[in-house]
């Protein structure tokens, strides 16, 4: 992008106009000549500048291919019953888990209450996997963020065992330690 700055061609009735005002004649044409310059140089840079960091000059390079797997759509958010864990040294674990499946997962049945819900084999198979994965833990280890992160993930990769990876994300909607 080239710019060229106007030119200001002189007129000729401009120098007897300017020996009549005197030194403010002079000092307002010259200042005004390159007042117009200066604003259009400083955008000229920016935009040449904004184009650059955008990733708009010839040099940058093309960005490699996507590696990203297709699509998953998102399926039932289906929950389970809230439900008591015993945890080690006579604690106990209230817990109530919901599981953001794909739609991979077909399995969903009605709930009672227009939602959808996991079918009755598939609900008794993840308590058991809960209560496997819960049952005598340290309730210290669940107490802060970097514990419940940690089970959360177990539980994922537990739950995508069970339903052949079509479990995206796991939720507590209740989580109370006693």
């Amino acid at each position: 992008m080239t710019m060229t700055a106007p030119t200001v061609e002189p007129d000729a009735t401009a120098p007897a106009e300017s020996e009549k005002k005197g030194k403010k004649g002079k000092g307002k044409k010259e200042k005004g000549g390159r007042s117009n310059l200066v604003p259009a140089v400083v955008v000229a840079v920016g935009l040449m500048g904004g184009g650059y960091f955008m990733g708009g000059s010839g040099g940058a390079e093309a960005a490699p291919p996507s590696t990203i797997a297709p699509d998953i759509v998102e399926g039932p958010l289906l929950p389970i019953e809230p439900m008591t864990v015993n945890l080690a040294a006579d604690r106990y674990l209230r817990l109530a888990v919901s599981f953001q499946m794909t739609d991979a997962y077909v399995d969903a049945v009605e709930g009672e209450n227009g939602g959808e819900s996991f079918a009755v084999d598939d609900a008794s198979r993840v308590q058991d996997m809960l209560i496997a994965t819960l049952a005598g833990r340290d309730a210290a280890g669940l107490t802060d963020v970097a514990g419940r992160d940690a089970v959360k993930g177990e539980l994922q990769e537990r739950a995508n065992a069970l339903f052949e990876g079509a479990v995206m994300d796991v939720f507590f909607t209740d989580f109370v330690i006693q």
